[in-house]
């Protein structure tokens, strides 16, 4: 059965258009699958993954990038088959609950998104991502008490997260001000202002604040000018525009 199922994948490897390189095993046709994505070749990068679940129908990292990119390209139903098919094959996994958590999300099932992203919290209660994606759900559904408790968990798994080998320290960066700038927007939607400009200052002193640095600072001079600190909101204004040319001139380059 061994010798049929490695047949078989191999020829399901030949009969690909463009050809995938890659020996016929699970790892071996995520990994081609992983170097698809980076070339934003989804079609390719999805036939690997497939390839990889003929060959090991309980690889659990095949479903979770198949499912992303299913979601990416806007097919988050099957997403949601697949991810519920590995749920069902596969050792428990937090990530595939998060993955279908994000695929119920996008097509409008909220309450079964929430449950997923419980499922996983119980499951790596130190993973600071699980809590940002709980944060964000609760967010958009206006329950802003219980997002800024979760954000506010996510910076502390944040300080203690011992990340796997993917995730490097600018991506968990990143995310630590992504979630300062979750924060802020909840208290300055709340008409909280003081506690959401020293949201907006913690975003800005992360050092990977870069992409997002434009906004904090338009943001928080929007706090200082309903606190009547107009110096600091034009001094914010300034830095923004000038950190909207930076950004202009380095994708010039």
């Amino acid at each position: 059965m061994r010798r049929f199922t490695v047949f078989l994948a191999t020829a399901l490897l030949c009969a690909f258009q463009p050809a995938i390189a890659v020996e016929p095993t699970a790892d071996g046709a995520y990994q081609q699958g992983l170097k698809y994505l980076d070339r934003a070749d989804f079609p390719t990068a999805l036939r690997c993954f497939h390839l990889s679940l003929s060959i090991d129908p309980t690889y659990t990292s095949s479903y979770c990038k198949a499912g992303q990119t299913l979601v990416q390209t806007e097919q988050p139903e099957k997403a949601i088959a697949l991810l519920t098919q590995g749920i069902a094959l596969c050792a428990p996994s937090s990530r595939l609950f998060y993955e279908r958590c994000q695929a119920f999300y996008c097509v409008g099932k909220m309450d079964l998104a929430l449950a997923d992203i419980d499922r996983a919290i119980e499951m790596t209660p130190e993973n600071p991502y699980d809590w940002v994606k709980r944060g964000q759900l609760e967010s958009a559904a206006h329950d802003n008490q219980n997002a800024l408790r979760d954000f506010n968990k996510a910076l502390d798994a944040i300080k203690v997260w011992k990340p796997p080998k993917e995730i490097d320290q600018f991506e968990l960066g990143r995310t630590r001000c992504t979630t300062e700038l979750e924060i802020g927007n909840i208290y300055q939607s709340m008409g909280k202002f003081s506690q959401a400009a020293e949201a907006y200052s913690a975003a800005l002193a992360v050092p990977e604040v870069v992409m997002h640095r434009e906004k904090a600072l338009t943001n928080r001079a929007e706090c200082y000018e309903k606190l009547g600190k107009r110096q600091l909101a034009e001094a914010d204004r300034k830095a923004a525009a000038d950190s909207s040319s930076n950004v202009f001139h380095d994708l010039l380059r």
